[in-house]
């Protein structure tokens, strides 16, 4: 059986896509192809179902459903195990064999509903995973596609999307599209958004920003979180705390010697979370990755997990080298306390008992010489 020439059926998906969308996918792909799928174009636009091959019958059923799910608004999640070849397989695999910013200058320019997908494929795409599901002419068709490069593409991976991204300057787009790829793949989502995102980014914000992230935050985990931040990002956290919390900032990071690094990254990205929650729920303007619709900290699951990271942190530190200063107050208050009390219940009854010996002692004193001068 003769392997099925990737140009008509791929001729038949850019023909679903806008001029400059088309422009720039034929300009990734090798100059030996790129005039033959260009020249199909227009062909391909114009098959009817019965004209087409099966792997075109394939993409263009994929096609249609993109266009529903387009038209309903939102990412349809895919409720099967086993998925036949679909448009964003082929589409991430043009963006893997080209750089990063020519990846992120075409990607807004995908159908939204593509896009969300596209982005889950260069995250995290087994290819040869995704062989051993497709059926024989599917395979035969992908197997002669992927023979049009002769170089190898990329690895996808969380850092291939995230340095994508970078090249989209609307952060409103990245957060559509987060949300997106949250939605088909919640841990896909969570990397990009470490990678993107980190605890050092919280220096963009501004002071009243900042003031409202960091308001509430533990002493001790503030020390925690400013172990390893750069220079500049514990200069603008000094500069928008109160003397007193400086102080105490100061002394709590002398202990903080044997902590590791992973207990550091639990107490920053929950800062970082909470920053995310607040841009969702309107406090401040500065994204920091977060998630269409999230409006609490995590969820119940996520909090149990983040609690129990933050009592392990705070056990593995021996008492003797926490900050023992409210105890001492504590305490030291206390006992000056009760020594008061003990001296005015002292004064209070010492006077009486010792007029009323005094009393006793005048009238066994007065008794004797009267004894002794009736007895003359």
């Amino acid at each position: 059986m003769p392997q099925e020439d990737p140009g008509r059926p791929l001729a038949l998906v850019l023909s679903h896509f806008s001029a400059q969308a088309r422009g720039r996918l034929l300009q990734l792909l090798p100059e030996t192809v790129r005039d033959r799928v260009a020249n199909a174009i227009d062909e391909a636009s114009g098959l009817l179902p019965s004209d087409m091959s099966f792997v075109e019958l394939v993409l263009n059923t994929d096609l249609e459903r993109l266009a529903r799910d387009q038209g309903e608004g939102g990412v349809q999640d895919l409720l099967v195990e086993v998925v036949p070849l679909q448009v964003c397989d082929l589409m991430g695999f043009v963006l893997l064999h080209a750089t990063t910013q020519q990846a992120g200058e075409v990607f807004l320019r995908f159908p939204p509903a593509l896009q969300g997908e596209v982005l889950q494929r260069v995250c995290a795409q087994n290819w040869a995973a995704l062989h051993r599901r497709l059926g024989r002419g599917e395979l035969e068709f992908l197997t002669t596609f992927e023979a049009w490069w002769n170089r190898e593409g990329q690895v996808a991976s969380p850092e291939f999307a995230a340095e994508m991204l970078r090249h989209i300057p609307s952060q409103a787009a990245i957060r559509r599209l987060l949300t997106d790829l949250d939605r088909l793949d919640p841990e896909a989502a969570a990397c990009i958004q470490r990678i993107l995102y980190r605890f050092e980014d919280l220096v963009r914000l501004s002071d009243r920003e900042f003031q409202d992230v960091f308001f509430g935050t533990d002493p001790w985990d503030l020390a925690l979180a400013l172990r390893e931040a750069s220079s500049g990002l514990r200069r603008r956290v000094l500069a928008n705390i109160s003397e007193r919390r400086q102080q105490y900032l100061i002394e709590d990071e002398v202990t903080l010697e044997d902590l590791d690094e992973e207990e550091v990254e639990v107490v920053q990205r929950r800062i970082l979370e909470k920053a995310r929650v607040l841009f969702e729920t309107g406090k401040i303007s500065t994204y920091m990755g977060s998630i269409e619709g999230t409006q609490e900290l995590s969820d119940e699951k996520e909090e149990e997990h983040s609690d129990e990271q933050q009592r392990a942190c705070r056990t593995k530190v021996s008492p003797s080298k926490r900050n023992l200063r409210p105890i001492f107050v504590g305490v030291s208050v206390f006992v000056v306390t009760v020594l008061v009390a003990i001296r005015l219940l002292d004064l209070r009854f010492a006077s009486p008992r010792e007029s009323s010996r005094k009393g006793r002692g005048s009238f066994f004193a007065d008794s004797n010489v009267q004894r002794n001068r009736m007895q003359k």
